[in-house]
């Protein structure tokens, strides 16, 4: 189960490269970004890394929840759905659309859920808690990376 959902977790983020791809060479290389914008080639390992870790997250939660049935627990499992929908949301609105303003708005609202995500992962269980809190910070930084670029451009 645990292999099947990174490999999930991996096509689906796979899928937004289609949006980068386009948009990396053309788009993106030509807007205004902020100092700390690292180059283009660490993302897409970041990224993998990040995704590899939210399925062990969803794995350990769902293995929770089978011996549990707690109410808590499936309420953390729609959250977490729910912050990757939105989650995956995102490269299409901003390197698809080319949409800045929009991407921001997207990221915050993720932003959001994965802060609620975070606190309940830490009453649940402390490794999806660490997992979350790896993803959260990554998210920050992103948030920031993307508020820089719409002030910039």
């Amino acid at each position: 189960m645990l292999v099947a959902l990174i490999v999930l977790f991996l096509i689906a983020g796979g899928l937004g490269s289609i949006f980068v791809r386009s948009s990396i060479t053309t788009w993106y290389a030509f807007i205004k970004k902020p100092f700390f914008a690292p180059p283009n080639f660490l993302f897409a390992p970041v990224w993998t890394i990040l995704y590899i870790l939210l399925a062990v997250f969803y794995w350990r939660l769902d293995r929770i929840y089978k011996k549990n049935y707690d109410e808590k627990i499936k309420e953390l499992k729609g959250l977490f759905i729910l912050q990757m929908v939105i989650n995956f949301m995102w490269t299409p609105v901003f390197f698809g659309l080319k949409n800045i303003l929009g991407g921001l708005v997207v990221i915050l609202v993720l932003d959001l859920l994965v802060v609620k995500m975070t606190l309940m992962s830490h009453k649940i269980d402390k490794k999806c808690f660490y997992i979350s809190l790896i993803y959260l910070l990554w998210l920050l930084y992103a948030t920031s990376l993307n508020l820089g670029i719409f002030i910039l451009n």
